[in-house]
């Protein structure tokens, strides 16, 4: 039997900066990064009249922009718009209809899911909106979810699958979401057919990918989430060397990793791996740079 509390928790630390001149809100994991975020007429540095501490101005005027510290929910909700203002809730409702509502309204309770995720005998559209939802940030964006979708089906293209599915049972180490020893909760909801929100975006997102609709990572066979900024150095990509195309990718405020010269597949020597494609929401996208290619690997592969 398992319980949760029905309380809200902050789960990730943001700051929201309001663009002065579009309107539009960017968020960054701080003042700095959120900044960096705001465009190229903006800058975050130092201007002696106005402030001895870095901070965020604008490149004409010097005029500082200032934001919040603020955070995401647990319950997918930005703290920031909530009432009392800038706190987690409490709901009142379980999270997804696997779960029930105790009589005193505290707790959400359900047995162990019978479910073992068998992605040979379910739909390909149904496995590719698992894979989507469980590799997207829980505040459940649509972009996120469908630029996932159409990225993962590129790598399968690339690797001479079939399917989806095939994709899930022969590349072990595509997805983290996939992964059975990690049993991600949001992918596991999809597989066994659990409704939680969210759920009919994956699926839209992965008719867009299958009917080979709009595709939101911009041409991408890889993707990184909020690992990427939490395991700074010692992740993947970062070992790799990534490079960011434009700064608007950089969802995740992450730190451009220095060179690294090494030889390819084919003697020629590289110093980047991947380059990026897109960012949207907590996700950001890319594929193999042109120099890694030129080295010898393979788009996607």
């Amino acid at each position: 039997m398992n319980s949760i509390s029905l309380f809200t928790y902050p789960v990730e630390a943001i700051y929201i900066i309001n663009n002065p001149r579009t309107g539009e809100m960017v968020i960054g994991s701080d003042y700095h990064g959120a900044c960096n975020l705001l465009g190229e007429q903006y800058f975050w540095g130092v201007v002696p009249s106005k402030n001895e501490k870095p901070a965020c101005y604008s490149s004409t005027s010097y005029n500082m922009v200032i934001g919040a510290d603020t955070w995401y929910c647990s319950d997918g909700t930005n703290a920031y718009f909530n009432v009392p203002h800038n706190y987690c809730l409490n709901f009142i409702v379980c999270p997804d209809a696997s779960w029930t509502l105790s009589e005193n309204k505290e707790y959400c309770i359900r047995q162990d899911l019978p479910c073992i995720p068998d992605p040979e005998n379910i739909s390909e559209e149904q496995a590719l909106a698992a894979l989507a939802y469980g590799e997207s940030h829980w505040s459940n964006d649509y972009k996120e979810m469908a630029g996932i979708a159409s990225a993962a089906r590129r790598r399968m293209k690339a690797m001479g699958f079939k399917s989806i599915n095939e994709l899930i049972l022969k590349d072990k180490n595509f997805a983290y979401a996939t992964d059975p020893k990690i049993r991600n909760e949001r992918y596991y909801n999809i597989i066994c057919g659990i409704d939680s929100p969210g759920v009919e975006l994956a699926y839209k997102a992965s008719r867009n990918a299958l009917n080979d609709g709009t595709d939101y990572s911009n041409g991408a066979c890889f993707w990184d989430g909020v690992d990427l900024k939490v395991n700074g150095e010692n992740a993947y990509r970062y070992k790799a060397r990534f490079k960011l195309a434009n700064k608007n990718h950089n969802v995740l405020s992450v730190i451009e990793p220095p060179p690294l010269q090494r030889r390819g597949k084919n003697n020629k020597y590289f110093e980047y791996t991947y380059i990026s494609t897109s960012g949207i929401n907590k996700t950001i996208f890319w594929k193999y740079t042109k120099e890694a290619l030129e080295a010898g690997e393979t788009q996607c592969i």
